[in-house]
């Protein structure tokens, strides 16, 4: 005569499943975050350098700098395409410098390391562990 088998996980055991499931997210996520957060600075350095261009180009037509503006319809868009930073003169364009700087904002604001990027007139980035 066969006893009858048991089927099924005990406490225990579901226990320990889920105390391994527990240890690895507080490993896997606070590290995607981060990655996420560095590898959408991406989206910055690309508009900073995007700005820069039409800069360039706005000084070859108008022999100025001066005049430039950061605005929706103006010489440069205001925020990147995915609204992830915003972009501003740092100090306001002269007639022959320019410091265009991008701010992190929304859930991009939690980038503590590289929360502002900057390019100039000189195609100097800073912070340059950033670029």
């Amino acid at each position: 005569m066969k006893l009858a088998s048991k089927q099924g996980y005990t406490l225990v055991e579901l226990m320990v499943v889920m105390a391994i499931l527990a240890l690895l997210a507080l490993i896997a996520i606070p590290a995607y975050n981060n990655y996420r957060l560095h590898a959408n600075r991406s989206e910055a350095r690309a508009a900073l350098l995007d700005g820069a261009q039409t800069l360039e180009r706005y000084f070859v037509r108008n022999n100025t700098y001066a005049t430039a503006t950061v605005a929706t319809g103006g010489t440069i868009e205001p925020t990147t395409d995915n609204g992830l930073y915003t972009l501003a003169f740092s100090a306001g364009p002269t007639a022959t410098t320019y410091t265009l700087r991008a701010t992190a904002t929304g859930a991009q604001a939690a980038d503590t390391d590289c929360p502002n990027l900057t390019i100039n007139q000189l195609g100097v980035k800073a912070p340059a562990t950033c670029w």
